[in-house]
């Protein structure tokens, strides 16, 4: 399953990065964050300082890599069910 879908990743445009956020989600609707402790793309403190800046949202943590959905989606699915991992 996880050659298909990152046979299926295509190159983002570098502008994306750099258009203005004119609307944060996370300030109107609930939203959750899903720690990854073995996340060798985003460490776990750099994670931890984005979610701070986010206010009060629901986390959890997953003892797994960059793409939980991918590598635990069990864990996903109950975490975002509010069963936890």
């Amino acid at each position: 399953m996880q050659e298909y879908w990152v046979s299926q990743l295509v190159p983002m445009s570098a502008s994306s990065v750099n258009i203005p956020v004119t609307y944060e989600p996370w300030k109107d609707i609930p939203c959750m964050y899903v720690f990854t402790e073995l996340n060798q793309a985003v460490p776990l403190v750099a994670q931890q300082g984005m979610v701070a800046q986010l206010g009060d949202i629901t986390t959890v943590t997953l003892n797994t890599g960059h793409s939980p959905f991918l590598r635990q989606p069990e864990g996903v699915i109950k975490a975002s069910c509010g069963r936890g991992s």
